[in-house]
């Protein structure tokens, strides 16, 4: 059903239309499409925004019940600097690019951990910071596909590590300083002291050589 305006009988400037399944569309239309400002809402979602040719495009809200995003979209996917705010309380704020988080972001999760760097297609990628808000630990450093790898130091309460890691372990090259300021510098394989290194014992003790 559509009341509004029509021309060459296709609706054009303002007009409602409603569908079959009871989701409605009302705003400006251009030879029988969205375009212009407008408002969808079916059941579920509603979406406020700018259309053009039946997609939106510029800036636009879209609600539904698991998330509520609020930013620059283009070919009906979020593109360019958006908000996300997820319904366990996550949300995101930052580059989007095709419907995915790609470019620089802050993501702050459920539990209060955060992340604030570069991402590509929704994963971490490049250089980034994540925070676990259980422990205040942190590493910062290199991504690759939501996983530490390259150079990263991550500091805890108990020991503080930089050097290199490798899908998410510490792998090759690196320096850890312990609480009780024991220092080893050398190599490790999957979070373990491994290869050749060096172990500096806070009571001036130290052992050069060979770990397994």
């Amino acid at each position: 059903v559509f009341d509004g305006y029509i021309l060459n009988n296709l609706p054009e400037g303002l007009g409602k239309m409603c569908y079959k399944d009871s989701s409605c569309y009302d705003g400006e239309w251009s030879r029988g499409k969205w375009s212009g400002r407008g408002k969808f809402y079916s059941k579920n979602d509603t979406i406020v925004g700018t259309w053009q040719e039946g997609k939106l495009n510029s800036e636009a809200c879209y609600k539904t019940p698991d998330f509520v995003y609020t930013g620059e979209w283009l070919d009906n996917k979020p593109d360019g600097l958006g908000y996300l705010i997820a319904s366990d309380s996550s949300y995101y704020y930052g580059d989007w690019s095709s419907g995915m988080r790609n470019g620089f972001g802050y993501m702050c999760f459920a539990n209060s951990d955060s992340y604030s760097g570069e991402w590509s297609n929704n994963q971490y990628d490049g250089t980034g910071i994540y925070t676990f808000a259980s422990n205040s630990d942190y590493y910062d450093g290199e991504w690759k596909d939501g996983l530490q790898h390259g150079l990263g130091t991550y500091i805890s309460k108990e020991f503080e590590y930089t050097g290199n890691w490798e899908e998410g372990w510490i792998n090759g090259e690196g320096r850890i300083v312990y609480a009780n300021k024991d220092v080893y510098e050398g190599e490790f394989v999957e979070n373990v002291l491994y290869g050749v290194g060096k172990y500096q014992f806070n009571n001036g003790n130290s052992y050069e050589g060979e770990f397994v």
